[in-house]
């Protein structure tokens, strides 16, 4: 009797579905920016925070990681950051702002992430006057499976008029919808975040349209990685 062994790749690479489970946003005015979720992170699931202020941050919150950051000069700081929910996560996340002023922040969590997702990122700067905002193009991403994020934030100074995301371009959804603060002296500040679950690789970027013109604005994006898997299985056959 003779064995042949076999070795069968299965799922090389195999991916699991991204799906976004809950959304969140606030605003504000003063040195701390604070949400507190009114449900609690999901173990393992990928935690997006996106954070716009016409003042620098005071840092990245306690336990976060910065992906990417971009401003127009002295304006419309916009700012990324995310983590691995662990067991037992904080409904509270902060940020400072040592200068104070109006802020937004946006939430977005999603499933199906690999435990080190971050992959590529970029940024623009949008001049004054315009009235779209880009997201800035990455290099082509490592894999297939990917959710990407990207944030249009805004620092109006038509005080009490607000600035609105009609569209993005590229299959980007929001999933924050506008959130905009009413300040006046300096400046009234917004944000819109957008995601879009892809299954190909590629170069990343959106274009938000506005609904009106933007005095200071600036996006940026990240691409985050999904769970792979493969499996490596001896089969034994015997032969007579």
């Amino acid at each position: 009797m003779k064995k042949l062994i076999l070795f069968v790749l299965l799922g090389l690479p195999c991916f699991g579905a991204i799906t976004i489970s809950d959304t969140y946003s606030a605003t504000g005015n003063g040195t701390t920016a604070s949400i507190t979720l009114p449900f609690t992170p999901s173990t393992n699931d990928l935690m997006v925070l996106s954070f716009v202020a016409d003042s620098t941050s005071g840092g990245t919150p306690s336990g976060w990681t910065l992906a990417v950051t971009q401003n127009q000069p002295a304006y419309s700081y916009v700012y990324l950051y995310y983590k691995i929910a662990g067991a037992s996560e904080s409904k509270t996340i902060t940020v400072s702002v040592p200068s104070g002023g109006p802020w937004s922040l946006g939430y977005a969590e999603f499933n199906g992430i690999a435990t080190s997702p971050l992959d590529r990122t970029a940024s623009a700067t949008n001049q004054g006057g315009s009235g779209s905002i880009a997201s800035g193009t990455t290099s082509t991403t490592n894999q297939a499976s990917e959710v990407w994020v990207c944030v249009a934030g805004v620092v109006q100074a038509y005080y009490g008029v607000p600035v609105y995301v009609s569209s993005w371009s590229g299959g980007f959804t929001s999933a924050t919808g506008d959130i905009f603060y009413e300040y006046g002296n300096p400046g009234d500040t917004g944000l819109n975040m957008a995601y879009n679950i892809v299954s190909s690789t590629g170069a990343a970027s959106s274009t938000a349209t506005l609904d009106y013109t933007a005095t200071h604005s600036t996006g940026v994006i990240a691409t985050f990685k999904g769970l792979t898997s493969s499996t490596r299985k001896r089969v034994t056959v015997e032969r007579n």
